[in-house]
C-alpha cells in the first residue's frame, strides 16, 4: 500500500513511523509548487501568483500579509 502526504512538517515523522510499519509513503506536501516551477523553467525558487510559498524569501509574504490585510507582529532574525 502506498500512503500520500500533504500534512506539514507532521508527514517527515509520520512517514519514518509508516514505512517503520511496512507502508511506502510519499509526502505530496510541496509537489504542486515544484511543478508549477518546472514548468516556469525556473532556476530558482520565485514566488507564485495568488499563491503563499513558504520557501520564497519574507519579503514575498509581507507583500502578501499585507495584501491581506494581516498584520506582522515580529520576526525571527
Amino acid at each position: 500500500m502506498i500512503v500520500l502526504l500533504a500534512i506539514g512538517p507532521t508527514a517527515t515523522v509520520l512517514s519514518y513511523d509508516l514505512a517503520d510499519n511496512g507502508f511506502q509513503v510519499i509526502d505530496i506536501g510541496h509537489l504542486d509548487v515544484e511543478y508549477q516551477w518546472y514548468l516556469m523553467q525556473a532556476k530558482k525558487k520565485t514566488p507564485l501568483e495568488n499563491r503563499t510559498v513558504n520557501e520564497v524569501s519574507d519579503s514575498q509574504f509581507n507583500k502578501i500579509a499585507n495584501y491581506n490585510q494581516f498584520k506582522i507582529l515580529g520576526g525571527i532574525e
